[in-house]
């Protein structure tokens, strides 16, 4: 026997068995992310790519799971294994179930629609509470058989919200984790994950269900268990995300910690600059946002026009037709409006909303403007946001894209 092996692994022939089970894992990773991983991962996606996807595969597998148990309510509540229930009425039910949901999502991507590339995280959540909402109110609804069809219409339309949120900001989540223009292969991976997560969940749905259905006891404590699962992956999911474009909440977050690292720079030191090199990341900035959708009203990008701000507009922005950019203090309700002309640019929007917070931070021009219902911001104001965004551009090396809504 001991010609046969040795204690470091090698047997008569030479070959390790170490080394071949090392190589045996390396074969299977290799196959996996081939299959599940985008090409060139983890160089050809954002760095938060993989915090955010383990997060993300958790949700999945608990949501597919609850489904499971709400399928089998409204399934029970139907009439299924009934005698006596109404085919036609199970039609009837299935049929206006989904009129609701297509009105709903209809009506939900018209409010909507346009703010959810601002507000990506926080209709990212809201999507989830909502889906589990659906899922709550369908597995109470056959305890209810007076209003199962009012119970299920609703459950319907909040899955349409879920449908319509979800799938818009997982396409602004996919454009910026995908760093070489590698956006459909990052999508498409994401799909084959989310496939693996459903083909895990099925089984273990498979083996739960019998017990489930014999119990509801068992099935309202795996249901809670579940959903507080569920809503906790998402949360640490979307904290998780490191954006490197400005929104409405980001950008207030950046220029106050900007302006509050450069005046502790200015009171520090006898030289004072325009841009303090002052040291700002955007991970700070991200565990900084809100997560669900709140007011931001001090500084109003691209409102409509007031009656009040059409000749003042009308005149900056022919005095001021390189900016593309006219900024209107409301001194009555301490907000700053931002207006663009027709031929606007991306970073114009982000210009005059830099621009905007500037004024905002100038405690004196605020004063001086209290009483007024629309003054123009001054032209120091605009060589501070012209400062500002060289030192974007060539300090921070941050994306200076931005979408407000």
């Amino acid at each position: 026997n001991s010609s046969s092996s040795s204690s470091n692994g090698q047997t008569v022939d030479g070959s390790d068995n170490n080394g071949s089970g090392a190589s045996l894992t390396v074969l299977l990773f290799s196959v996996f992310s081939s299959l599940f991983l985008p090409d060139g991962y983890p160089h050809s996606v954002s760095d938060d790519y993989s915090n955010y996807q383990v997060w993300d595969t958790l949700q999945a597998f608990s949501s597919s799971i609850m489904g499971t148990l709400a399928t089998h309510a409204v399934l029970k509540g139907t009439g299924v294994g009934d005698a006596t229930a109404s085919v036609t009425a199970a039609t009837l039910t299935h049929l206006m179930r989904n009129f609701t949901g297509m009105v709903g999502g209809i009506w939900f991507a018209w409010f909507s629609g346009s703010t959810m590339d601002g507000k990506a995280k926080q209709y990212r959540l809201v999507a989830d509470v909502l889906n589990d909402l659906a899922m709550l109110i369908e597995l109470i609804s056959p305890l209810f058989p007076g209003i199962f069809f009012a119970t299920v219409c609703i459950a319907s339309l909040c899955r349409a919200i879920v449908g319509i949120a979800g799938g818009a900001t997982r396409a602004t989540l996919v454009r910026h984790q995908a760093k070489k223009n590698n956006m459909a292969d990052v999508s498409a991976k994401d799909s084959s994950q989310e496939t693996l997560v459903n083909l895990v969940a099925l089984v273990v749905s498979a083996l739960i269900t019998p017990y489930a259905a014999s119990s509801l006891q068992l099935t309202w404590v795996l249901f809670i268990v579940l959903m507080g699962l569920h809503l906790y992956c998402n949360f640490r999911a979307v904290r998780s995300l490191r954006m490197t474009s400005f929104n409405s909440y980001r950008l207030r977050s950046f220029m106050k910690e900007f302006h509050s690292k450069a005046s502790e720079l200015s009171t520090n030191t006898s030289t004072n600059t325009s841009t303090p090199e002052v040291c700002l990341g955007f991970a700070s900035i991200n565990m900084s946002e809100p997560l669900f959708p709140v007011g931001n009203t001090d500084v109003l990008v691209g409102p409509k026009l007031r009656d009040c701000d059409v000749e003042i507009v009308s005149t900056a922005l022919e005095h001021n037709s390189d900016r593309k950019v006219a900024v209107v203090f409301d001194g009555v309700n301490e907000t700053a409006r931002v207006y663009f002309e027709k031929s606007h640019t991306q970073r114009d929007v982000l210009y005059g909303a830099i621009a905007a917070h500037t004024a905002l931070q100038d405690m004196s021009f605020v004063r001086n403007g209290v009483k007024k219902n629309s003054v123009l911001i001054n032209e120091e104001h605009f060589k501070a946001a012209d400062a500002l965004m060289v030192y974007l551009r060539e300090q921070t090396g941050v994306c200076t894209t931005c979408s407000f809504a």
